[in-house]
């Protein structure tokens, strides 16, 4: 894959555990200049604190009147994004989120 220019704000997220603790962290960024970062420390399960942050990812977009591109290596959240059954509570609140404001998912 060639790697182009992302057109618009992006919003990065990433988590991790280490030592039995999980961290993640939101990144906003528009022109090539971050804006806005957020950082949280839990004693949680890591994947469902990917699923935190992509939903305050979304949430940070419905806040904005721009089109925002959500960069996420969280390869659980995007299939439970992905998956039109799902009954967790984090997905229907992303997709509610999305669907007010017109957005589309696209995984790659």
């Amino acid at each position: 894959m060639i790697p182009g220019k992302i057109a618009g704000p992006q919003i990065y997220t990433d988590g991790s555990k280490i030592n039995g603790r999980v961290g993640a962290a939101i990144t906003w960024w528009t022109n090539d200049t971050e804006s806005e970062y957020q950082t949280s420390v839990y004693i949680l399960h890591a994947q469902y604190i990917k699923r935190k942050c992509t939903c305050r990812a979304v949430a940070m977009v419905k806040a904005s009147r721009e089109k925002v591109v959500i960069l996420s290596d969280s390869r659980s959240s995007l299939e439970l994004l992905s998956n039109p059954r799902t009954g967790h509570p984090l997905a229907h609140a992303i997709r509610a989120t999305r669907n007010a404001n017109g957005k589309k998912y696209v995984s790659g």
